[in-house]
């Protein structure tokens, strides 16, 4: 009974992307995140990502792939997104619950910690093999240029030469294969 995500891109209100990126940044109006103003936005841009029901459908809302790719602006890769929703999601009929989607920015405010890193490790875990390859990072980091190519950003970036950078500043135990404790290792 519940369709699949719209093709349609939505854009966020500017609210639910200032909301974000106070998240992201440890500052602003969601410094306290047991405060009733925090969870009012929260639960806003929730609902401002979901996808809608059709009538009669028993499942509650959830977001989507698409629904999560609209976050911010449009910030974040259909790839993760998608993979994210996957690996995440429990909401009943698909997508992430309000549960699944809190999990999120909490782990999105603070991508450096040990515990962020650990709920974020599956959707990056493109074969779901322990490890990212040099292949892996390439598929991640293409996904966000040609985002950054639609908006006319960094045309100049060479996706080998990312990929390359990406395995020298973290400098994984195995040269061929970037883990999460190897992420975990350098906080990032």
């Amino acid at each position: 009974c519940c369709p699949d995500a719209h093709d349609e891109p939505q854009s966020t209100s500017a609210d639910a992307d200032a909301a974000l990126a106070a998240a992201a940044s440890g500052g602003g109006p969601l410094d306290n995140w047991f405060s009733a103003a925090s969870a009012a936005r929260v639960a806003a841009l929730f609902a401002e990502l979901c996808d809608e029901r059709p009538p009669g459908c028993p499942h509650p809302p959830a977001i989507s792939a698409a629904g999560l790719a609209r976050l911010n602006g449009g910030t974040l890769s259909p790839l993760f997104s998608a993979r994210l929703v996957e690996e995440r999601g429990s909401a009943p009929g698909g997508g992430l619950s309000l549960a699944d989607f809190v999990d999120f920015l909490l782990a999105w405010a603070d991508r450096g910690a040990p515990a962020s890193l650990r709920w974020l490790w599956p959707a990056l875990d493109l074969r779901g093999a322990g490890g990212l390859s040099r292949a892996d990072v390439r598929t991640l980091f293409d996904a966000v240029r040609t985002l950054w190519l639609e908006r006319g950003q960094y045309p100049e970036l060479r996706s080998e030469d990312v990929v390359a950078e990406v395995f020298d500043m973290l400098a994984p135990a195995d040269a061929g294969l970037l883990t999460l404790a190897d992420l975990i290792r350098r906080g990032r």
